[in-house]
């Protein structure tokens, strides 16, 4: 392919088997990955005609591991090692959780007057990714956001993150470890409350697609 990246937007939470490898092998390729949102690949499903097959709380029939239906993390091939992050829970349709820079990338706020701790309000749900053990070593958390985890009061930390890829390539791969990264670019449908649209979140939007239009 001659495409320079791949953007993953929204909620992408069920993929096949031969999607996750073909992005994969475009990763190994000089292909760049960002993912504008949460709970990213954590499904495998497969697919019956034009039906998706999915077993949730009981075991598929069919242990097949290129397309039983189950968690990937469960099968060996978690989804951190993709994406740099798991899904770790619900901050909720109608909380309001901010977003807070960690260790982001001169690069990255280029054209902002962000710095480490600053906020980017409202932006940060409704599902949550974090850094887990299975995260690639070179990762970076640029974000590292509390919240109250939706039903069940505990709090944690979401994170977002970014690195290269390991392979000779070095493909930038972004994650912004949320659900709600793209009512920042346009607040239309914001359930929690007051529009969130910010031009920080465009510009560190535009920084990272920058940085991804030239294929390593």
């Amino acid at each position: 392919s001659r495409a320079k990246c791949l953007l993953v937007v929204g909620h992408s939470e069920y993929w096949t088997h031969r999607m996750r490898v073909n992005i994969e092998t475009a990763l190994a390729s000089g292909m760049h990955l960002f993912v504008l949102g949460g709970n990213t690949c954590y499904w495998q499903i497969r697919l019956h005609g034009s039906t998706i097959v999915g077993y949730k709380g009981v075991d598929d029939p069919v242990q097949d591991p290129s397309s039983t239906s189950a968690r990937f993390r469960d099968i060996g091939n978690p989804e951190a090692e993709l994406v740099g992050a798991s899904y770790n829970g619900v901050v909720g349709m109608t909380a309001i959780s901010d977003l807070v820079i960690a260790d982001a990338p001169e690069w990255m706020l280029q054209g902002t007057v962000l710095r480490k701790g600053d906020v980017l309000p409202g932006v940060f749900g409704y599902e949550s990714e974090a850094m887990t053990s299975d995260t690639p070593s070179q990762a970076v958390a640029w974000a590292a956001s509390p919240f109250t985890e939706h039903g069940t009061g505990v709090s944690k930390t979401g994170h977002s993150v970014w690195f290269e890829t390991g392979t000779s390539t070095k493909s930038l791969v972004v994650s912004t470890g949320c659900s709600n990264w793209a009512y920042g670019l346009d607040s239309t449908g914001y359930l929690p409350g007051p529009p969130v649209e910010s031009e920080n979140v465009k510009q560190i939007t535009r920084n990272i697609l920058r940085a991804m239009s030239v294929p390593k």
